[in-house]
């Protein structure tokens, strides 16, 4: 749980996702920004290994948290992909938003994405037969890529209790013995940004069930 306690706005959250289009990838920028004022702001998206800066302007409302969406676009030919471990590099950028209400600069937040395309691959083992069935693999950068993982549990009941250096732990376990997929349980949780963040790290892609999909649910 974290207080923030401001007179004019901060940045609640920051979240992107990257698509590509054909010889540009798309980063699609998600900015929500809480506000004490109704004010005009200028926000500034920026990618620094890339060079890329965006600015816009946003009508931010008073006692509203406000979506603010940036859309940048990056040339593929500038970008060093990011591949699952054991195929590449894990090549990260940084993307940073700074929002600026009455002049002054309020808190920014970074995030960190990769550029990477994948796919689910399901045609037909024999076209001219489909009794034969299909297949059923990923293909990475446009690379099949052979899924190599565990199932995920979560570490303890207890997330509170801050199990970070346990769950690094377990990560890089998996990533040395060369396993690059996991599944997250849908008997468990949606795990910390940390853990995500890890995993970006580390060259894991996660398959997640839905969340609580073990569980008998109610009709209300």
């Amino acid at each position: 749980m974290f207080v923030y306690a401001t007179d004019s706005a901060y940045i609640d959250r920051l979240s992107a996702s990257v698509v590509k289009q054909g010889e540009f990838y798309v980063v699609a920028v998600e900015l929500y920004v809480y506000s004490a004022v109704t004010e005009n702001s200028e926000i500034h998206v920026y990618l620094p290994q890339l060079n890329v800066d965006q600015k816009l302007q946003a009508q931010l409302q008073r006692d509203k948290m406000n979506k603010v969406v940036a859309n940048v676009t990056v040339a593929a030919s500038k970008v060093k992909l990011w591949w699952p471990n054991g195929y590449g590099q894990q090549n990260l950028y940084d993307v940073t938003a700074v929002a600026t209400v009455k002049g002054e600069s309020i808190r920014s937040e970074t995030i960190q994405v990769g550029f990477r395309t994948i796919e689910l691959i399901q045609d037909f083992v024999d076209p001219s037969d489909a009794l034969k069935g299909r297949h059923f693999y990923f293909r990475v950068n446009d690379v099949p890529v052979f899924l190599k993982g565990s199932n995920w549990i979560p570490v303890s009941s207890f997330p509170a209790r801050n199990f970070t250096e346990r769950i690094e732990f377990l990560l890089e376990s998996a990533r040395e013995i060369g396993m690059n997929a996991l599944r997250l349980w849908g008997g468990g949780r949606f795990e910390t940004d940390d853990f995500y963040r890890m995993a970006d790290r580390k060259g894991i892609l996660l398959w997640h069930d839905l969340i609580p999909s073990n569980g008998v649910q109610t009709e209300e």
